[in-house]
């Protein structure tokens, strides 16, 4: 493709540091908005097979309560397969029921999401008014329907032919429905290990050191396009009117201006700089500021200092590097009143080092190079305003002194530091929040279906329960071997289950950007929290045993 015709001639072009990559135009208008549907996409199939198991598990029970049926209608001379059709025909028709009220749920949900959804998200529309979301979920019911279905129905003709009982389940069913309990567990523990690890990934990148100080931070960004102020002489004497008067605003400490604002720009004028004519490692991004800049963002200067008004005036030639830039050459004390050199462009001198300040959100380039603006962008260049205390008090304020300098210059963007941070996050935090649902969902069924498969054993054992109460063993004593017999598969998800949630972690590292896995201590904290849940699930199952009339149980047999 071109992209590697063009990778293999870079060398002839520049030493650039990234390849060319070619980019579908459907990829790159999604954005991150595939990446997390994806991820939802894979919490809701695996609240599906939970789900799934739920109705297994019923049905499996129902199938050998039936049993007497079963037998009477084989006596009769239905076949197998004529008993396994009629139990998949009635699971088709409670799944189509089921179906049309999940779409009403959808339906509901959907509305109610896209008013609760924050204000970043609004161009963001929920819809099942579709025909391929009505024809996958009839889909999905049907498929569903047709596997979980089958499964119950091949027990249908292992009735006994001498009389079966409701209470004689076979051993192949038991273990069947134990392996259903097992493998919610399963899906129970991927999806919280998954919660934990988007949640910390969010939590992560709110509390990233990012070079600068968003508190008190007061962001207005104009454009000059189609103004007076377009020509080059006219901007740098607009921008300097307007910093003078936020300035005099009471309670403004610093005020200044740039043409790139952190994390929301990922394109930059850029280029391989090096130092005293050796060439750096990776390219460099450029970045136009007044004076102040540094000082005004909350920047952290490890040696030198910024530019004055003077620089700006006259156009000097100096820069201020990040700390990455100098590493790569030394220490960054070593790179002060060096050159930065690039081919035939003019050198620039180093007065001073900061700490590495996070602009891009893709991570691309981290060099970075701050020079005085002499004459700041046409485009956009947006205001930075310090302010002593929160910065929502003083932001109508500063827009309108801004406006007031030339109402002619449109005010595009007005918002707090805090404000555009909330926005780059927003996303994260509402993916996080759905995630953090699906797991609660999911825990929420597991214990249902834990709950119903113990009910029903201590239904199906209650002759058995019952002698064993008239020979002598107590209530408790029962309850607590049945709460051993039921931990056990929920043990062994839990085991089997460790392998899924580390799957599951690496593919949310290529999905979810600062996802990592989760460490063995939250792991066991993770499985003690399910098993936990399940013996009170458990153990509320089997609260009826302490009720159960021995003398009436022993007239029936």
């Amino acid at each position: 493709v071109e992209s590697d015709r063009l990778s293999q001639q870079r060398g002839k072009i520049r030493n650039i540091a990234r390849l060319p990559r070619m980019t579908s135009l459907q990829d790159k208008l999604a954005g991150p908005v595939k990446t997390a549907s994806l991820l939802l996409m894979a919490g809701v199939v695996l609240i599906l097979l939970i789900a799934c198991t739920n109705i297994a598990n019923i049905l499996m029970a129902r199938t050998s309560d039936r049993a007497p049926e079963l037998f009477i209608r084989s006596a009769l001379g239905a076949t197998g397969a004529r008993l396994a059709q009629q139990l998949l025909t009635e699971c088709l028709l409670l799944s189509s029921v089921a179906a049309i009220v999940g779409l009403l749920v959808a339906f509901w949900t959907t509305s109610i999401a896209s008013k609760l959804q924050p204000a970043p998200l609004s161009a963001q529309r929920y819809s099942i008014l579709d025909w391929r979301v009505l024809g996958f979920t009839v889909a999905v019911a049907f498929i569903s329907s047709l596997i979980f279905g089958v499964l119950p129905s091949l027990f249908a003709g292992r009735v006994d032919a001498l009389g079966a009982r409701p209470s004689r389940s076979t051993r192949g069913a038991r273990l069947f429905r134990e392996t259903l309990v097992a493998a919610q567990v399963i899906v129970t523990l991927i999806l919280l290990t998954a919660s934990v690890s988007v949640g910390r990934a969010v939590v992560s990148l709110m509390k990233t050191d990012r070079g600068y100080d968003v508190n008190g931070l007061v962001t207005v960004t104009v454009s000059l396009r189609d103004t007076t102020h377009l020509l080059p002489e006219r901007r740098l004497p607009y921008f300097q009117e307007a910093l003078d008067r936020i300035r005099r605003l009471s309670g403004v400490r610093s005020a200044s201006a740039t043409e790139f604002l952190p994390l929301y720009d990922k394109a930059f004028m850029g280029g391989p700089w090096g130092l005293d004519g050796r060439p750096a490692k990776e390219s460099s991004m450029r970045v136009p500021v007044l004076p102040d800049y540094l000082k005004t963002m909350g920047g952290r200067f490890l040696c030198g200092r910024e530019f004055t008004d003077a620089e700006v005036r006259a156009g000097a030639k100096v820069v201020v590097v990040n700390e990455r830039f100098a590493s790569e050459f030394g220490s960054s004390v070593d790179a002060l009143n060096h050159q930065v050199t690039q081919a035939d462009s003019p050198s620039w001198k180093i007065i001073g080092v900061v700490k590495a300040m996070d602009y891009t959100t893709d991570g691309a380039n981290r060099n970075q190079m701050f020079i005085p603006a002499h004459s700041p962008a046409d485009f956009s260049t947006t205001f930075v305003a310090r302010i002593d205390s929160r910065a929502e008090r003083l932001l109508p304020a500063i827009r309108d002194i801004i406006r007031s300098v030339d109402p002619q210059v449109p005010i595009v963007n007005a918002k707090t530091m805090e404000q555009r941070l909330d926005d780059l996050l927003v996303r994260a935090k509402f993916y996080r929040t759905a995630v953090l649902l699906f797991a609660g969902f999911a825990l929420l069924l597991a214990v249902i279906g834990i709950y119903g498969v113990v009910s029903y054993a201590v239904a199906q054992r209650t002759r058995e329960i019952g002698i064993r109460l008239a020979l002598g063993a107590t209530p408790v004593k029962l309850r607590g071997a049945l709460l051993r017999q039921g931990l056990l598969p929920v043990a062994a998800g839990a085991i089997t289950g460790i392998a899924g949630a580390v799957l599951i972690e690496r593919f949310l590292e290529s999905l979810v950007t600062g996802a990592k896995s989760i460490d063995p201590a939250t792991f066991i904290l993770l499985i003690l929290f399910i098993t936990a849940i399940a013996s009170a699930s458990i153990w509320a199952a089997t609260r009826r045993i302490a009720r159960l009339d021995v003398m009436e149980i022993l007239r029936t047999e």
